[in-house]
């Protein structure tokens, strides 16, 4: 899983003011790196040459056979679709102008903004339940996903078939937002953002737990289906549900 990026002799600077140079790494495929300093060392403009947003003054930057600090766009625009970048606040904006919002709307394609539909779609039935329905819930769920996906949540949902009748637990779900994490030709994968309204015997009053939720939508006969899904994220999770897919 995952690419190797190999960065050599790789220099960037503002002007007359040094951020960083003659910086040589190797990042393997499937590591999980950190790069920690103070504010002002230039952590984010390496990150954003990495990517392309930023052009080095010298040096290369290798991902898959393709040198990101000197190909073409269209290149480099194949090449970003191998990953993805969730950005500070509006860390973004200050790097693209007008012309580079709209050439990215783009080129992420009616595919994607299709299968991005059926993900906030799907994330609706695959995260709520009611312990008073659950094989309906079940039903609706499994209808949404890959056959694949669909054996792993069967095997999960027997947890919440055996809690939720004793906690009297239903959970809701409202999609927030949502947005293209990682686009190819039928696979894509989508971060959504769930409110979840949440009840058990303990509480009557919903508590509405605030999650994220990355979504792989595969294509399937033309269908958008969920093959994966990250658990969800929020501050916390309520009690006796505590269940993730």
């Amino acid at each position: 899983m995952g690419v190797e990026i190999q960065v050599n002799d790789l220099t960037k600077s503002f002007g007359k003011q040094l951020i960083w140079g003659d910086v040589t790494l190797t990042i393997p495929a499937g590591e999980i790196c950190v790069m920690l300093g103070p504010s002002g060392t230039g952590k984010s403009v390496f990150l954003k040459t990495l990517i392309g947003l930023l052009k080095p003054d010298q040096g290369s930057i290798t991902i898959e056979g393709t040198d990101i600090a000197s190909c073409s766009e269209r290149d480099l625009y194949e090449i970003r679709k191998l990953f993805g970048v969730l950005f500070q606040d509006g860390a973004m904006c200050g790097s693209m102008n007008l012309y580079g919002w709209l050439q990215e709307d783009v080129g992420s394609g009616e595919t994607a903004r299709a299968a991005q539909t059926a993900a906030e779609r799907a994330v609706v039935p695959v995260l709520l339940y009611d312990f008073e329905n659950l094989e309906a819930d079940r039903e609706a769920a499994t209808a949404e996903m890959t056959g694949r996906n669909r054996t792993e949540y069967d095997k999960l949902f027997v947890v919440i078939e055996e809690n939720a009748p004793q906690t009297e637990t239903k959970v809701g779900a409202e999609v927030v937002a949502s947005g293209i994490v990682r686009a190819a030709d039928d696979r894509v994968q989508v971060l959504v953002f769930v409110d979840r309204p949440t009840t058990n015997k303990l509480s009557a009053e919903p508590t509405v737990y605030k999650d994220q939720v990355t979504l792989s939508m595969q294509l399937v006969d033309d269908v958008w289906l969920v093959d994966d899904m990250v658990p969800p994220r929020s501050r916390a999770d309520p009690p006796g549900c505590s269940v993730h897919l």
